[in-house]
């Protein structure tokens, strides 16, 4: 376990099995990217607060909003942190392993984010009704259960189809999906935001060329989102 203090070296710990010593917890970070606050690129051992918040309460974080030293407990991060006043609201970590995610709630999914650094237990919702917080995004949980989540406007970017989701490691915004260029005619970037529909009511397209095919496998649909489709061009 490195300490996140150390100068020249980004703090490493398992999130999952919580390794950190007595009085400290393993919170994902931003080091690398620490000046522009660009990702959570890291995993640090940081102080436990003495009176830690709990999931859904308010929290605060020190020094800039992804420093991973915040006052929420041992299982959960301050999450959608305003970038000037440092406040968020606590958010559960996934339990269990990365083989086999947990959250307590099972009004939410595991959302991996950032390779895998980022593990938390985000709110599930329908991409063609969403239920978002406002200020949230229904976004496709692509490494987590296949699911749709909510996640911070602020960290979703690509809005409209046909923007670039490339580097976009939150997909795309509501009622899109981050789709390879092939699919997307005109796409700049190697993965652009395509339309998302209902297959037992396809819509229009945006491009003639497309069609909306079924988003899922058979095997894959999580539950409810059997009938999503997406616009993509035939092979």
């Amino acid at each position: 376990i490195t300490a996140p203090d150390v100068p020249g070296h980004c703090g490493y710990c398992d999130v999952w099995a919580q390794d950190c010593p007595e009085r400290t917890k393993c919170n994902p970070y931003a080091c690398v990217s620490a000046d522009e606050e660009q990702e959570w690129d890291a995993a640090g051992c940081f102080p436990l607060d003495p009176s830690p918040a709990q999931p859904g309460e308010p929290c605060i974080t020190e020094e800039y909003a992804l420093s991973g030293r915040d006052d929420c407990e041992t299982s959960s991060l301050c999450w959608d942190v305003d970038p000037d006043t440092l406040t968020g609201e606590c958010a559960p970590l996934c339990m269990g392993s990365e083989a086999n995610p947990v959250c307590e709630d099972g009004s939410r999914s595991c959302y991996f984010g950032d390779d895998g650094i980022l593990t938390v237990c985000l709110p599930q919702c329908d991409p063609l009704a969403p239920s978002c917080a406002d200020e949230e995004t229904c976004v496709w949980n692509q490494r987590g259960a296949l699911d749709f989540v909510c996640v911070p406007t602020q960290h979703v970017p690509a809005q409209a189809y046909g923007d670039d989701c490339s580097d976009e490691d939150f997909g795309c915004g509501d009622g899109l999906v981050c789709q390879s260029a092939g699919d997307v005619p005109g796409c700049d970037g190697t993965a652009c935001c395509t339309m998302l529909g209902d297959a037992t009511a396809p819509p229009v397209c945006p491009d003639i060329t497309q069609t909306c095919s079924p988003f899922y496998t058979d095997a894959e649909a999580p539950e409810g989102l059997e009938n999503i489709c997406a616009c993509r061009v035939p092979e």
